[in-house]
């Protein structure tokens, strides 16, 4: 017969191997967890990657890199080992970046995401870029006039290279079409013969090179300094620098901001914020008698303007100066503080001064005129300091 105590330790000392198995197991599970949480998930959100160019051959001059990465982070651009510039990624987690290659070499690219402090949290796939040797370009120069009808004449090298182009695939401005866009940068979009060279030109001037993928995609971007029209075309070139095939032709009309579309530009808007839906006037306010000029005031018990109130006035004479004829009164109101017919006189005074200023600042006060109501009309309770400040106001009541 077996001994208990002999019994009794085999079975503890068994115990004590499964639970130390058990605590392996246990651990293991933890560092298999950890490991696909930063493998598999957390840093794979981070991760930048560059969609264009696709890599492979490409020619010498201006690339047009794009991809994506988390939305209003940043991108670092590193070629070779070097950082070569950082972008903003915009709400849609997309970014562009334009990058010079002049060189016969290949190039390494990389798209690094950046924390607050700069530091690199994630990068993207390796993107290798190939500059080939320069073909030689004919020993013969090319002759090009123009006949008496102004028909381009050409020598065979010239007329060969055009013949043969034409047999490729023409490039497309898909995007934009012609339309209205806001002053700033606009993105173009659009097909072409797979790995050729494109030229951007924006009211006929070349402003960038374009390197078309694998698929035939190419996009670029292009500014708006200023409102007025712009055209842009696309246009294949041949290795020897002439013009070979153009795109369509895409007109865009830049106009000023308007941030609440009541179709009146930021730099001419009165109420920059006029609510959706509302039919607004010329100054950019919704249709209504009266305009509050918020912010202007004066000092205590005087007709003097503050010194904030001037810049805002600043802002109503020009949008006013650039309206002439426009008939309406400024009008003066007070609190209830002090007596009624000081007030009224106080009023009249604040309304004259700031008549005068709009006057003496270029806007056209043929049809305009000050007047004072003091206290009569107030638009809130005179019981409380808040409410005695909003009817310490100067109005633009339009006739």
């Amino acid at each position: 017969m077996q001994n208990p105590c002999v019994a009794e330790k085999c079975a503890h000392s068994a115990g004590l191997r499964w639970m130390s198995f058990f605590k392996w197991l246990v651990l293991g599970l933890l560092l298999l967890l950890f490991f696909c949480l930063r493998g598999c998930g957390l840093d794979a959100i981070k991760a930048p990657s560059i969609t264009h160019p696709t890599g492979g051959a490409v020619e010498a001059g201006t690339l047009n890199f794009t991809g994506v990465g988390a939305p209003n982070s940043s991108v670092e651009i590193v070629q070779n080992g070097v950082g070569i510039g950082k972008v903003a990624v915009d709400n849609d987690g997309n970014w562009m970046i334009d990058h010079s290659l002049s060189e016969e070499d290949e190039y390494e690219f990389v798209a690094q995401s950046l924390d607050a402090e700069g530091q690199v949290v994630a990068s993207s796939k390796a993107l290798f870029v190939t500059i080939p040797a320069v073909m030689a370009s004919v020993s013969e120069p090319v002759i090009i006039a123009n006949d008496a009808e102004g028909k381009i004449v050409a020598s065979d090298e010239l007329l060969s290279a055009v013949s043969s182009a034409e047999a490729a695939v023409s490039p497309v401005i898909n995007f934009p079409r012609d339309e209205k866009v806001e002053i700033g940068l606009v993105r173009l979009e659009g097909m072409a013969e797979p790995k050729a060279i494109l030229e951007l030109l924006q009211n006929d001037k070349v402003i960038r090179k374009i390197s078309v993928d694998n698929q035939g995609k190419w996009q670029a971007s292009g500014e708006l300094v200023d409102t007025g029209t712009y055209t842009y075309v696309a246009q294949t070139v041949a290795s020897n620098g002439e013009q070979v095939i153009q795109s369509n032709i895409v007109v865009l009309t830049a106009v000023d901001r308007d941030i609440d579309n009541d179709g009146v530009s930021d730099n001419n808007d009165l109420c920059p914020n006029t609510g959706v839906g509302l039919t607004a006037d010329k100054l950019g306010c919704a249709k209504v008698q009266t305009i509050v000029l918020d912010g202007v005031n004066f000092k205590t018990n005087s007709a003097k303007l503050t010194t904030t109130s001037l810049g805002i006035l600043d802002q109503v004479v020009k949008t006013l100066s650039k309206i002439r004829g426009m008939t309406l009164e400024v009008l003066g109101h007070t609190d209830s503080d002090g007596g009624g017919r000081s007030n009224l006189l106080l009023s009249q005074k604040r309304a004259e001064v700031v008549l005068a200023y709009l006057k003496n600042h270029g806007v056209d006060t043929t049809s305009m005129k000050a007047k004072g109501y003091g206290e009569s009309k107030p638009i809130a309770s005179n019981s409380t300091a808040e409410g005695k400040s909003k009817n310490r106001r100067v109005e633009l009541n339009l006739l």
